[in-house]
């Protein structure tokens, strides 16, 4: 699977969905930049190597057939992930379900791990929610989690040490507004009053962004400089060894026979986001129905129904782009065309699971393989557009707890 970094020269900044204006001083960003802005990114440097971009810096007219337009992939991209070049070590978003008890403890622990104890909420939905137990104080850990952690994280629930690591540093600079006057002596002077921050981001002299694409006969980017982010900052990107197993499926492979059999005894799993997630049935990652007063879905990878108890998933990213086949010939902002806005699960969302029916073992390890991160990093499908060949939906399996109550619980129970 060829791999990739992008090592950036400078400070890095990618603007949200959120409309930015003077009447605010302050803008905001997101980072780690959706997959969507990436594989737009990697999509451009694809196009650049194949000589596709004519000298008004537009696509040719057969550039679709090698990357794909705005409705179709040409190319399956994963990631980006922060990754230290030094050590090879890559970087997620912190599991949204880890966090201490109290302030004087020394490691973390999944709040998910007491899902049995949950008590009943009011709800006018068509299924029950059961509420999880949060300490009052913030105790939150790191932003960010490494793949070795992660790995412990995948067979563990109690008992997880979790480092704070240096990654990224925020730097906020002032901007200036400038006027569009239709008298070009005045036009792009400076609008008296219109000053900005904007928060970019400066990642650590060691880290970078480790990405994989897809080759199997299709083209893959070369080394070489390209501009990332609002902001259109150089970053270099420079390949790495390829090899059958990406660097995430070369240590979680290693976990994965324990975490077959934590499933098998406790017949109860987690799934975690690795990337934001674009479902088809907005909040929930698989199609399911209500059955008395309980989400119940069906994995059709492993033919196994699964009970939702519980998750712990973050406010919706809104998230959009520019339409470019709208918008060829035309470079001015009050005409360029934005895609449909979609909304996503923000990565490190875990969702917990039960398995409803006496799974065998051979059950369970179809479930692991239809949704745990494989050979080619698994993603769950969204059609029609595929945002899983575009980095979303990416996701892998954890245990879960043991359940003391075992049998399916009523609207009232619940």
């Amino acid at each position: 699977m060829p791999e990739y970094i992008a090592e950036p020269y400078d400070v890095l900044y990618f603007r949200g969905n959120k409309s930015f204006h003077f009447g605010a001083w302050y803008s905001e960003g997101i980072f780690p930049p959706v997959p969507s802005t990436f594989q737009g990114f990697v999509r451009s440097k694809l196009l650049l190597d194949a000589g596709k971009i004519d000298a008004s810096g537009q696509a040719t007219a057969d550039a679709s057939a090698l990357v794909g337009n705005d409705g179709t992939m040409g190319i399956d991209v994963s990631g980006p992930f922060l990754c230290d070049t030094e050590t090879r070590e890559l970087y997620f978003k912190r599991p949204a379900d880890v966090m201490k008890e109290r302030k004087e403890d020394t490691s973390y622990s999944s709040v998910l791990r007491d899902a049995k104890d949950a008590e009943p909420v009011d709800s006018d939905l068509d299924f029950g929610i059961v509420t999880i137990s949060v300490s009052n104080e913030k105790l939150e850990p790191p932003e960010f989690i490494s793949l070795s952690e992660l790995a412990r994280y995948r067979t563990e629930l109690t008992n997880l040490s979790l480092a704070a690591k240096d990654l990224v540093f925020t730097e906020d600079r002032v901007g200036i507004g400038l006027k569009w006057a239709k008298d070009t002596a005045k036009r792009r002077s400076v609008e008296p009053g219109r000053f900005y921050v904007t928060p970019y981001k400066r990642l650590n002299e060691k880290i970078a962004l480790w990405f994989c694409v897809s080759g199997e006969g299709k083209a893959v980017p070369e080394n070489g400089a390209l501009k990332l982010g609002s902001e259109s900052h150089l970053v270099f990107i420079k390949g790495q060894t390829a090899s059958d197993e990406s660097l995430i499926e070369q240590t979680l492979e290693k976990s994965r026979d324990n975490l077959v059999e934590k499933i098998q005894e406790t017949k109860t799993f987690r799934l975690l986001l690795l990337q934001p997630g674009v479902f088809e049935q907005g909040w929930f990652p698989l199609k399911y129905t209500s059955e008395n007063g309980r989400i119940v879905a069906t994995e059709p990878g492993a033919n196994v129904k699964l009970q939702l108890l519980s998750a712990c998933v973050g406010a919706p990213i809104t998230i959009s782009g520019y339409s470019y086949v709208s918008n060829r010939g035309t470079t001015r902002q009050d005409n360029v065309k934005l895609k449909p806005s979609v909304r996503a699960v923000p990565a490190g969302s875990v969702y917990l699971f039960k398995i409803l029916e006496d799974a065998t073992s051979e059950t369970i390890e179809g479930l692991v393989k239809a949704l745990d991160n494989q050979k080619y990093p698994q993603k769950i499908s969204n059609e029609p557009y595929s945002y899983s060949r575009m980095g979303f939906n990416h996701v892998i399996l954890a245990c879960g707890p043991a359940l003391t109550n075992t049998k399916p619980l009523s609207r009232k129970e619940y």
